[in-house]
């Protein structure tokens, strides 16, 4: 089965996507309320995570009136806490090394800074990606706008007809749809969910069946 007869570009959202993160970082949010004197409510907080870490820091800013030097402790345990713990996804690696086999390119969009490079690297996933935009490079833009996609496309010769985005938040979809790219929805845990993606999947053996032409 071919990864890459209709897609030759496929840019990754990390957290959520090709990463295991979210665990380690609800932890990170529900242990240092705890230090501040407040009980988090995990459930909720992974809830407006899965949205954007932007939701998050408002919503827990309006409900517990928190202080700057909150959120900058939350990054440092959820740094802690990823590096040392966090895994790819089951088939992750597996599929990005065979779209590069192919001959295809994988390349990521994330909001983390260069520490999602840094997690790659332990994981010896850096060699499976041709190029990355993380907050912190020239090229990068929240989502979900669509300028870090374009930038992708422009820095490594790809048209827009070649290249799919990946993630697992609407957010990483609409930046697909603005940069007027298809994409995937990866939600194992509301595959019902309206969406603008072009398919939704609930892990990577279904897309590995969309793209194939089986069953998904």
């Amino acid at each position: 089965m071919s990864l890459t007869s209709k897609y030759r570009a496929f840019i990754w959202d990390f957290d959520g996507t090709l990463y295991d993160t979210y665990p380690h970082t609800v932890r990170a949010y529900v242990e240092v309320l705890a230090e501040y004197g407040f009980e988090g409510d995990a459930v909720e907080i992974e809830r407006i995570a899965r949205i954007s870490l932007l939701e998050l820091k408002r919503h827990l800013k309006a409900e517990y009136a928190l202080r700057r030097d909150y959120f900058r402790k939350v990054e440092a345990r959820a740094l802690e806490l990823a590096v040392a713990n966090a895994r790819p996804f089951d088939d992750a690696r597996a599929f990005v090394e065979q779209v590069v086999a192919e001959g295809g390119m994988n390349m990521l969009y994330t909001h983390r800074d260069r520490t999602a490079l840094d997690i790659l690297d332990a994981g010896d996933f850096t060699r499976y990606f041709a190029d990355a935009v993380y907050d912190g490079d020239p090229d990068f833009v929240w989502k979900p706008s669509p300028k870090a996609i374009r930038a992708l496309l422009r820095r490594n010769g790809v048209d827009k007809s070649e290249a799919i985005m990946v993630g697992d938040r609407e957010i990483d979809v609409q930046s697909a749809a603005k940069a007027k790219i298809d994409s995937c929805l990866i939600m194992p845990y509301d595959i019902s969910a309206d969406t603008v993606a072009t398919y939704k999947c609930a892990d990577f053996a279904t897309l590995r069946a969309v793209l194939g032409g089986g069953d998904a």
